[in-house]
């Protein structure tokens, strides 16, 4: 932590040693002793010039730890959303994070684009043609077909993480 007193209390001093020298300048008759005091003010105005200096940089030093830990929260976070995915690939060279199961929210497909950016988007179902679905990204525009007919899932057991052992998908698309 910052001890900002100490800033203080250095400001303080600096003032009131300025203070002291303009008053035996102001009382010196001798121009070598006054051209020394001049000096020695300079000096303590530099002194303070850098005291200042370096209060910003605790200032700016501050903000920056706590800018990063909140950068870290927010990793820490989307590192636990982020494994309640899987990547899956619903067409030839179209992929989509799916949900694993989970009993707090229901299965759905999120943005592989927007995912990889930190970003959950959820995809919603727009069209249905022959048996398949589209699914629009409403952050990106990214579009996938989707035949939920020749979908099927076998939960399988369920091991400590929460993961399927057993998963099995089949998924079949339109062409373009």
């Amino acid at each position: 932590m910052i001890d900002f007193q100490m800033f203080q209390s250095i400001a303080s001093n600096v003032a009131s040693t300025r203070s002291m020298l303009r008053s035996a300048r102001a009382a010196c008759h001798d121009s070598t002793v006054a051209r020394t005091l001049t000096d020695a003010d300079a000096l303590i105005a530099h002194i303070n010039d850098l005291a200042i200096l370096a209060q910003a940089d605790a200032l700016s030093s501050q903000a920056e730890c706590a800018r990063l830990r909140q950068r870290l929260l927010e990793l820490e976070n989307w590192d636990s959303t982020a494994q309640q995915y899987s990547l899956i690939q619903v067409n030839p060279g179209q992929f989509v994070y799916h949900s694993r199961m989970a009993y707090d929210q229901p299965t759905h497909y999120a943005c592989a684009v927007c995912f990889n950016k930190q970003v959950k988007s959820v995809l919603q179902a727009d069209q249905t043609h022959q048996g398949s679905r589209r699914f629009i990204c409403n952050r990106c525009a990214f579009q996938v077909w989707i035949n939920h007919d020749a979908v099927t899932m076998s939960a399988g057991a369920i091991d400590a993480r929460g993961d399927a052992q057993t998963r099995e998908l089949r998924l079949s698309y339109l062409p373009d």
